[in-house]
């Protein structure tokens, strides 16, 4: 049959940005890692994350993209989901009235952090970071958000974000890659632990407002 005007029907089409948005989450939960990991490298170029990723980098990029494109809807926004790994800056953090006010009150969990990871190795699998956890707690007496949330605010800087079993032996094979690399030289646990509480002493002495410098104070 022939295509008549007459027959279109006269409202007008639904674009449900939502729906979109939901499907393109589903599909990407659903695509292969590596695949994923090749696609962001674009998104964290712009960041000046990455250059030419190697093949060893590539496959730490995968492990890590494909967390964070797990609660996204689209490639573009993996970076900010990643930010606490590739440009963290405790400086920068502590600029943060909240977070500030949040560290003053936590200051013997911070330093007791501080302490285990500066003596342990790196926390490269869940077991590790829960062994090291349990060990600050012991130090410390504090336990669930108590103990937690200061190592969250150490580590990475932010208040919330990806689970800490899951971030940590991120940030530290993030920390361990062979240099030089296409990824840019991230601080471990360890560094970044003492230089949040470096940080902290600073910002309690000085002037309110401290401006970020080095990604790793």
């Amino acid at each position: 049959s022939r295509f008549r005007l007459e027959d279109v029907g006269h409202s007008a089409g639904v674009f449900d940005v939502e729906k979109l948005s939901w499907v393109n989450r589903h599909y990407l939960k659903l695509a292969d890692p590596a695949r994923l990991a090749t696609l962001a490298v674009p998104y964290l170029r712009q960041e000046e994350w990455v250059t030419q990723p190697t093949d060893v980098d590539l496959e730490f990029l995968t492990s890590v993209v494909s967390v964070a494109a797990s609660s996204v809807d689209r490639l573009e926004q993996v970076p900010a989901r990643l930010r606490f790994l590739f440009d963290y800056s405790a400086s920068r953090a502590l600029a943060d009235p909240a977070i500030r006010e949040e560290a003053e009150a936590v200051r013997p969990v911070l330093a007791a952090l501080a302490e285990e990871l500066a003596s342990s190795g790196r926390l490269l699998d869940r077991e590790s970071f829960r062994a090291a956890a349990a060990r600050v707690r012991e130090r410390t007496g504090q336990k669930g958000k108590a103990l937690f949330h200061p190592i969250r605010l150490a580590l990475t800087g932010e208040r919330e974000g990806v689970e800490l079993d899951i971030a940590v032996p991120a940030i530290e094979r993030g920390a361990s890659l062979a240099q030089p690399s296409g990824i840019r030289v991230m601080p471990g646990a360890a560094e970044r632990a003492a230089a949040f509480l470096e940080a902290l002493a600073v910002q309690g002495s000085g002037p309110r407002t401290v401006q970020g410098s080095d990604p790793r104070t």
